[in-house]
């Protein structure tokens, strides 16, 4: 009785979409079907940032290059609300021994409606990256979260290409 009820219970929590299932997954990757172009949001970053060699203009760049080989189309920033846009947090927290924490996240999201009610137009992630954690010297920081940050943008290509395979 009590394995079946948890069974009765799992199901429907195993069945709901999640933005988490866009690490691979095909239910997930779905959601990025027809996505043919979409805009680069970099978070701006802290103030230390700069004097590592770390600036949110430089991602962004590396970012929508990427896109661009893979075939997608860059919208300008100023695209309508809604429109597809690709998500990128970096954090850097600097530590007493001389080394910086970093952190990159990212996300897919854009314009969605509601199933219990369609009327509603609302902003929904999508699709979202592992979150990379990792520290390293001021020196090399910059190094390492532009790493962490191609790493992720290989992550959403992957989903990417899979839910639109090429002729």
């Amino acid at each position: 009785m009590r394995l079946s009820m948890i069974r009765f219970l799992a199901l429907p929590i195993a069945l709901l979409p999640s933005a988490l299932q866009g690490q691979g997954t095909s239910t997930a990757n779905v959601a990025l079907r027809g996505v043919t172009a979409l805009m680069v949001v970099a978070d701006s970053l802290p103030e230390g940032a700069a004097r590592a060699g770390l600036y949110a203009s430089q991602l962004r760049t590396d970012v929508e290059l990427r896109l661009r080989e893979a075939g997608l189309t860059i919208l300008a920033p100023s695209s309508a609300p809604g429109s597809p846009a690709l998500y990128l947090q970096a954090a850097l927290t600097g530590g007493e021994s001389g080394l910086i924490a970093y952190s990159a996240h990212m996300t897919f999201g854009e314009a969605v409606r509601l199933v219990r009610v369609p009327t509603v137009l609302t902003f929904g992630t999508t699709w979202e990256g592992p979150r990379v954690l990792g520290y390293a010297s001021t020196e090399q920081v910059a190094e390492q979260v532009r790493k962490a940050v191609n790493g992720q943008v290989s992550a959403f290509l992957n989903a990417w290409l899979a839910a639109n395979p090429r002729d």
